[in-house]
């Protein structure tokens, strides 16, 4: 689309410059090689928190169901503990975040996260443990929701955060939308709490690259 003077349409020149501007906001996200791995850190962490969330709250009440017997009221009732694990846990993490800082907040959740879904997946067997264990479930693996939009809107300018937060977060959240196809097809071959494992497994990688990529923003000034 050609934009327009109040005399007429622009010139060849101008609009060429529009165009290269409009796609300036995009390019500020690789503009150095430093930023360049922040993004690439910050889009694994996305991909990886929501990975998890997908794969568990997708196939969760199949192995609930299938495996331990639960009822469609039942199945219901774990999702609402979860939820309820998981709103706590983002305004825990905020808070957390201000006072400690973004990579150290971030690190005990991963860590956290990692330690808690083993000891869920494989040591609670019970219908009893595995409905309000669900609650730090929840809590460990969508609390990391709370610090997401400030840690990403933290590492660029005022003209390209909306478009970092959403190119990042956005791929991030659309590649992990293959989380539930790749937990059935490692079923397949195995048990699905076998499969589920591997949520547990990228725990670990999303911390590597945010303690190795992405800046402590904590106290900054943001223009």
């Amino acid at each position: 689309m050609i934009a327009k003077k109040e005399n007429g349409t622009i010139t060849e020149k101008e609009q060429k410059e529009y165009y290269y501007l409009a796609g300036m906001p995009l390019k500020k996200l690789f503009t150095t090689k430093r930023i360049t791995a922040t993004t690439i850190g910050l889009t694994v962490m996305c991909l990886v928190q929501n990975f998890g969330y997908y794969a568990i709250f997708s196939w969760m009440p199949t192995i609930l169901s299938q495996k331990y017997g639960y009822s469609l009221a039942q199945t219901s009732g774990w999702m609402v503990i979860s939820i309820a694990g998981m709103v706590l846990g983002i305004i825990l993490f905020g808070i957390l975040a201000d006072k400690i800082g973004r990579k150290k907040t971030f690190a005990l959740w991963y860590i956290g996260g990692t330690i808690y879904c083993i000891i869920y997946f494989f040591f609670f067997t019970s219908q009893a443990s595995l409905l309000w264990g669900s609650f730090l479930l929840g809590f460990t693996v969508n609390g990391m929701m709370g610090g997401y939009g400030a840690v990403i809107a933290e590492n660029y300018p005022s003209e390209a955060r909306s478009t970092a937060e959403n190119i990042i977060f956005g791929t991030g959240r659309g590649l992990s939308g293959f989380g539930p196809a790749i937990i059935g097809y490692l079923a397949t071959g195995g048990s699905l709490i076998g499969a589920m494992s591997l949520v547990f497994v990228i725990y670990p990688i999303a911390l590597i690259f945010m303690w190795f990529t992405v800046p402590e923003t904590k106290g900054i000034e943001i223009d």
